[in-house]
């Protein structure tokens, strides 16, 4: 992992701005390719939320016994694991967790995994890219964009 310096600005992606990335978002894509490759991460938490999803899928197909759509959860969760190795990843640290937990419960209301994105994105100085700019802005210290132009 790439140690990361206050001189680097570095944009965090959450997971609505990663499947815009793989749906081939115009706008989302034109920012991402104008911004230099060193500066555009992953949470670890985006990547829990985004597998935790996937799988979450795969046990709902096979708690119904539908085959089919076991496989093709599994497929969807190999591709997303391709698709995710490609960026920077940040691991989430305790400093973040500590900070997320410093949060007022009125703020954790708005969800767990954005709050600790927020937390992780602050303190690291980074920006969140997110389409739900009108939450994560809410969260104190937390600078947000919107590359979708939304």
């Amino acid at each position: 992992m790439r140690m990361i310096t206050s001189a680097e600005p570095g944009y965090l992606l959450d997971a609505d701005t990663l499947e815009r990335v793989f749906r081939a978002n115009s706008r989302v894509a034109g920012r991402l390719n104008q911004t230099p490759n060193e500066q555009v991460w992953i949470s670890s938490i985006t990547i829990e939320e985004m597998l935790s999803g996937a799988l979450s899928e795969i046990n709902k197909a096979r708690e119904r016994g539908a085959s089919r759509d076991v496989e093709a959860a599994s497929r969807y969760l190999t591709r997303l694991i391709e698709r995710l190795r490609v960026f920077n990843i940040l691991a989430y640290t305790n400093v973040a967790e500590e900070h997320y937990l410093s949060y007022p419960a009125a703020i954790k209301r708005i969800g767990k995994m954005d709050c600790r994105l927020a937390a992780h994105a602050h303190t690291s100085s980074f920006t969140v890219v997110t389409c739900n700019t009108s939450d994560l802005g809410r969260i104190p210290g937390t600078l947000v964009e919107d590359w979708s132009g939304g």
